[in-house]
């Protein structure tokens, strides 16, 4: 929802208004029914640069999405970088 996401935005004083009418204007995102859409591949390159070079250890990444890492963070009580 784009109204959720300017919401935090604004709460780190990230001017959310012109920060996603520049995404906008790059083709980097779409508004559809208030909802922010990314390409897929805009994601997945994303989610590659996380990784970074640790491919095999979500420890290390600042950002985890996928259930099986999360879970596996918190079971070895080791969090994230």
């Amino acid at each position: 929802d784009k109204d959720y996401v300017c919401c935090i935005l604004d709460g780190c004083n990230l001017h959310p208004e012109i920060g996603l009418t520049v995404l906008k204007e790059r083709c980097l995102i779409t508004v559809r029914d208030n909802k922010l859409m990314m390409h897929g591949l805009l994601r997945d390159m994303g989610r590659f640069l996380v990784r970074g070079t640790s491919r095999n250890n979500c420890e290390r990444w600042s950002r985890l999405w996928d259930l099986d890492n999360v879970l596996e963070v918190f079971a070895n009580y080791s969090g994230t970088d």
